[in-house]
């Protein structure tokens, strides 16, 4: 079965090149604008990994995390969150995140972060 991934994002095109990445990777991708959209594709689907804006409209990237977190069924799902903002990774990692990733980041740095938290995906 292949590994589903959650995006999470408020931006259009990083949406559509990061989804468009992780298919060619072999990953099924979910994609959510905002963090009430992510926490419903979360519960309907229960993806292996998400990834997620810190900032966003509405639901924060932060609050998605702590509300992943406190759900018995999904808080064994990694989140990697990634920002722009300066933040200091310990605060994310107290929030639940499991891994943060600054922006701007490379692809390949990408890649390499969710094959960490995820291993390769398998069909």
């Amino acid at each position: 079965m292949t590994e589903a991934i959650l995006l999470v994002d408020d931006d259009p095109h990083l949406m559509h090149v990061l989804a468009m990445f992780f298919d060619l990777e072999g990953y099924h991708v979910l994609k959510a604008r905002d963090g009430q959209q992510a926490l419903d594709l979360l519960r309907e689907y229960q993806p292996d990994l998400v990834l997620l804006d810190l900032m966003m409209p509405g639901i924060s990237g932060l609050e998605v995390c702590k509300k992943i977190r406190s759900d018995r069924k999904l808080k064994h799902v990694p989140v990697m969150i990634f920002t722009a903002a300066e933040t200091r990774e310990d605060e994310l990692i107290a929030a639940g995140a499991s891994r943060f990733i600054p922006k701007p980041y490379s692809l390949e740095g990408l890649r390499s972060a969710v094959k960490d938290l995820l291993g390769s995906p398998q069909d």
